[in-house]
């Protein structure tokens, strides 16, 4: 045996065990490069988030603050704070933000340990800061440990320190021209019901999908060839029911071939499931604005597949089949726009400022495209809004300034009116006070903002109403496409439908139409889509939605004789002229 060779016992099982520990160490660094978690600190650790709303435009202005010196104050904010946020301090300073309006909330992440940076922060906004920052509003975060994180991300789109340091106007009237020069020409109700959702399943609960894809097998003689029938969809029935006439269950519903085509719409939900059939031929894009939190996540694969463990973005994709499902949808041509409001990144849920920081990473994104679009375009918002906290004067100021500014960029923003069903008023109203359903009123936002009720099949309301809600849409036996969590056994997209009610479901019906009429080239799309709507039973509650196609446009085997369009019935009690028959002309029609 060579001399150099060590025959102790000892010496070669250390020589082993180091061997090895180099092993082991080699293994687990190749792993954590597989893994590739994201190493910022803010998903880390537990820590206190601060949500700083600025003051209302009006009251900067009193307090004889410009936008130039409100800005200075604010960026002076930003550095004193910095020291005091959780590191990395670049990635704990995020909020309501756009690049174009401004900010409106600041939030801020510190240590949840650091006492000092908690208390800096409160006494800062309520002194130094008290002339532009309303109030300091700070919730208690900490990951849930049992939610992974997902396994591919991408670093957040970081807010440029110009846009998080600039005020948003004073005067948004004031500032619109300017605006307007710079940018160019051109919304789940969650009352508690029957399950976690909010909305009511019925209990009927038939295997409609046998006959979903299938059309009338029947006469098509004379038929419109721009439309076509569809039957089995009672939602498709009910909107295909002209003025003047009734509902029939037994009826068919009709749809423009190419409803929506050029019109781009902004979904605002909670995503989709895009390996459903009804989403085969649709146009569904992504804007990866999952929250105002430090990262934008793509998700783990090709549909943004994110498991939460009790819910997969289900509300978003009943949502969309009822715009561009392949049967289901009222507009499948229409270009669909989806962002995320219920991130659960590392178990962290929805916080009250997410909608409106995704609210304006959407209208920023618009501003931003306005070149691809020849068309008006449309937001959709199927949920109640969440609140900045604080006086409602926040949220007053916050809609109006962003509603007003999507009008600037020719877009139009349709809401839900909401699920409560709360006995009516002495005004026979069933009251709305969540916003932004509640500044329908409003006359200065009404050339692009509609709010939606939702009714039964005899056409009654079934929800929340004031006399500011113009229109309403089925909002019961509404048949949607419906997810499934993870992936799904042969043959289960066949069952994968369901009637549901709830305005949720009205609103996007609502959205195409609107986009069917836009994309017909109508001047005026909202005002025509009110104008051709059809007499409630009841004549205090809100007019029914109807899709535009008239009984001329039908199989002459189905038209009913000597239909004429009946004259509309004035506020007062007097007749008015039927609304305007615009004969469209798609194809050889």
């Amino acid at each position: 045996m060579p001399k150099y060779i060590n025959t102790n016992p000892v010496t070669i099982l250390l020589i082993l065990t180091l061997q090895l520990l180099i092993i082991i160490i080699q293994t687990s660094q190749i792993e954590a490069k597989v893994i590739n978690y994201p190493k910022i600190g803010t998903w880390e650790k537990q820590y206190m988030e601060y949500n700083i709303p600025f003051h209302i435009p009006s009251t900067l202005e009193k307090a004889g603050h410009t936008r130039e010196t409100a800005a200075e104050l604010a960026g002076k904010f930003l550095d004193e704070a910095k020291s005091h946020l959780l590191p990395p301090q670049d990635y704990a300073v995020s909020g309501v933000v756009s690049k174009y309006l401004g900010p409106f909330v600041y939030t801020l992440k510190v240590p949840a340990s650091d006492t000092k940076a908690r208390a800096w922060i409160k006494q800062a906004v309520r002194g130094v800061y008290k002339e532009i920052f309303a109030a300091v509003l700070s919730s208690y975060l900490t990951p849930r440990i049992n939610v992974p994180p997902p396994t591919v991300l991408i670093e957040r789109d970081i807010i440029p320190q110009a846009a998080l340091r600039m005020p948003q106007p004073l005067d948004f009237t004031r500032n619109t021209s300017a605006q307007a020069a710079a940018v160019g020409p051109l919304g789940d109700t969650t009352t508690p019901g029957h399950n976690k959702t909010g909305h009511y399943r019925h209990r009927d609960q038939r295997k409609r999908s046998t006959n979903l894809d299938k059309r009338a097998q029947g006469d098509e003689e004379g038929m419109d060839p721009n439309i076509e029938m569809i039957w089995g969809i009672e939602d498709m029935t009910m909107l295909s029911v002209p003025p003047g006439l009734r509902y029939r269950d037994d009826a068919p519903g009709f749809r423009w071939k190419n409803g929506g085509e050029g019109v781009q719409m902004f979904i605002l939900d909670g995503g989709c499931d895009t390996r459903h059939p009804e989403f085969e031929n649709a146009d569904i894009n992504w804007i990866f604005a999952a929250s105002p939190e430090s990262l934008d996540e793509p998700g783990e694969d090709s549909y943004y597949y994110y498991k939460t463990g009790t819910r997969l973005f289900g509300h978003g994709t009943k949502v969309a089949s009822k715009i561009v499902g392949k049967t289901l949808g009222v507009a499948p041509k229409t270009s669909i726009f989806l962002t995320r409001l219920q991130p659960q990144i590392y178990g962290i849920g929805v916080l009250g400022v997410t909608f409106y920081a995704v609210l304006l990473k959407v209208y920023d994104y618009i501003v931003e495209s306005r070149n691809t679009r020849d068309k008006k375009c449309v937001v959709l918002f199927p949920w109640n809004s969440y609140s900045t906290g604080g006086e409602s004067s926040r949220d007053d100021s916050f809609f109006k300034i962003v509603i007003k500014a999507l009008a600037a960029q020719s877009c139009y923003m349709v809401v839900t009116s909401g699920n409560k069903n709360d006995p009516v008023d002495d005004e026979g109203n069933i009251p709305i006070t969540d916003y932004p359903a509640v500044l329908a009123g409003d006359d200065s936002l009404s050339s692009n903002f509609v709010v939606v009720g939702g009714h039964d099949t005899l056409g009654y309301n079934l929800f929340q109403f004031n006399e500011f809600v113009k229109i309403s849409a089925p909002g019961a036996e509404v048949v949607v496409a419906t997810p499934y969590e993870g992936e799904p056994p042969d043959g289960y997209w066949s069952e994968a439908y369901e009637p549901i009610e709830g305005t949720s479901f009205a609103a996007p019906l609502v959205a195409g139409l609107l986009a069917n009429f836009i994309s017909q080239g109508i001047e005026d799309p909202l005002g025509y889509l009110l104008d051709i709507t059809r007499d409630p039973p009841n004549p205090k509650q809100p007019r029914l939605a109807f899709n535009g196609i008239y009984p001329d446009q039908w199989p002459t085997a189905l038209r009913p004789q000597d239909y004429t369009i009946p004259p509309r019935t004035g506020p007062n009690g007097e007749e008015e002229p039927p609304p305007k028959r615009i004969k469209f002309s798609h194809g050889d029609a």
